[in-house]
């Protein structure tokens, strides 16, 4: 199981908060795997993190399957 530091927007941050949004889209440059943790850092406008808070990945919909393309990854996240 790996740990991940990733930046996101406040406002896709608010949406996972929420449970609005339980995934991400994302380049697969890190092998995401199910049961991996995800530090999220939530930036403003500035570029100054505002809030951090983590998620497990429940499941990982690898590129190149679904019409995604090969270099990316959607992951759910809870």
């Amino acid at each position: 199981m790996a740990k991940h530091e990733l930046k996101i927007s406040e406002n896709n941050a608010r949406a996972h908060l929420s449970g609005v949004k339980p995934w991400e889209l994302r380049n697969n440059d890190r092998d995401f795997k199910i049961g991996d943790k995800i530090n999220f850092n939530a930036i403003d406008e500035q570029g100054f993190v505002i809030m951090r808070y983590t998620r497990e990945i429940k499941f990982v919909q690898k590129g190149g399957q679904c019409g995604l393309d090969e270099e990316f990854v959607i992951i759910t996240i809870e």
